[in-house]
């Protein structure tokens, strides 16, 4: 179904509950933006994030949550630029009071370093691995959701 949608020209949200904790209190989201390292200029084209930006904002109105802003780079190097390009991205996407959280190392051994959260958003590939999609939910201890653009949507707009 996912392909599909991705074919027509659908974006495609992807929920994927824990069994324990649910949504929790919905007073936080995690929405995880891709390593672009080395290259962490700020261009109108953000690649396959637009959806999930829109609907990290929307959420976080309406439940009147924190929104925070996270990252993992490989290298020590690139902490600043991936600062940077966050905290330029919650500008350009008129996202007030956001954090950002850079993390050095990847999501598998350092998702201890990042926040707890209600939601984890998260880009979706065209053609997802459901079984990664159980263990992510199982890594953050919390609900996700799974955003895949249609391409006509845009955070910067």
């Amino acid at each position: 179904m996912i392909k599909k949608a991705n074919e027509s020209g659908l974006g495609v949200l992807l929920f994927a509950d824990h069994p324990k904790a649910g949504l929790g209190r919905r007073k936080s989201i995690n929405l995880w933006i891709e390593d672009r390292s080395p290259d962490w200029d700020m261009t109108m084209e953000l690649g396959n994030m637009d959806l999930a930006i829109l609907i990290a904002y929307k959420l976080k109105r309406n439940w009147k949550a924190s929104l925070n802003l996270i990252t993992f780079v490989e290298k020590k190097e690139y902490v600043e630029a991936a600062q940077e390009y966050l905290t330029n991205l919650t500008e350009l996407a008129r996202i007030p009071n956001a954090r950002a959280y850079v993390v050095v190392g990847g999501m598998e051994g350092d998702i201890a370093e990042t926040p707890l959260s209600s939601l984890n958003i998260f880009s979706l590939s065209p053609e997802p691995d459901l079984a990664a999609v159980r263990r992510t939910v199982e890594k953050t201890q919390s609900a996700c959701l799974f955003a895949l653009d249609s391409g006509e949507e845009s955070a910067l707009a």
